[in-house]
């Protein structure tokens, strides 16, 4: 049975932290695949500027192909059609789908206080393992979740937040995404 670590998210738009964690979880010996499975719009989560899935696809894709990791890093629309989408029932479809694989949650340690008001989340915590990936805003007491696995992660001070708006001021976002990806977002005229 592969093991497989399914990172969610907007990804609006996907940036060298979300990329570079991604690269990351696949160096582990814990996981055989990862999957990035891409939100239509976060339940919980009103943003006006949010770019339209098939761009944050098109993006990710664009974003991965950057960082060498084609065929290694898959990129899941199971979202696309589901408005509001739940971690939970995403990831029971996927294991419905591909009963051959098991399935694991990643999410950044900024999560870890919201999981509990998740759809299901008991649920979420009792069947599936989570582990939990470091962010720069975090400061967690770890000893407070001991249901919860921490991978011991580089740290990436980027956010989409701050990409998109170095975007509206006309501020460099060279260090912050691939150059393909600020091309696409400058020819498609995102946010």
């Amino acid at each position: 049975m592969k093991n497989v670590i399914c990172f969610f998210g907007s990804f609006n738009p996907v940036h060298f932290g979300h990329l570079k964690m991604a690269k990351f979880l696949l160096g582990t010996s814990l996981f055989d695949e990862v999957l990035i499975v891409l939100s239509n719009n976060p339940a919980k989560v009103n943003n006006p500027d949010m770019a339209s899935f098939d761009h944050r696809l098109n993006m990710l894709n664009l974003g991965i192909k950057s960082m060498g990791l084609e065929g290694k890093v898959l990129v899941s629309v199971i979202e696309k059609d589901r408005y509001p989408s739940y971690t939970y029932d995403t990831l029971k479809i996927l294991e419905e789908t591909y009963p051959d694989k098991k399935f694991n949650l990643a999410i950044g340690s900024d999560l870890i206080k919201k999981v509990n008001i998740w759809r299901n989340s008991k649920k979420l915590l009792s069947e599936f393992k989570i582990y939990v990936m470091d962010r720069y805003e975090s400061g967690i007491d770890k000893t407070k979740f001991n249901h919860l696995v921490f991978l011991n992660t580089p740290v990436f001070e980027c956010s989409s937040t701050d990409v998109r708006n170095n975007i509206l001021k006309g501020v460099s976002v060279d260090n912050m995404i691939p150059i393909e990806i600020e091309d696409y977002i400058k020819n498609n005229k995102i946010y």
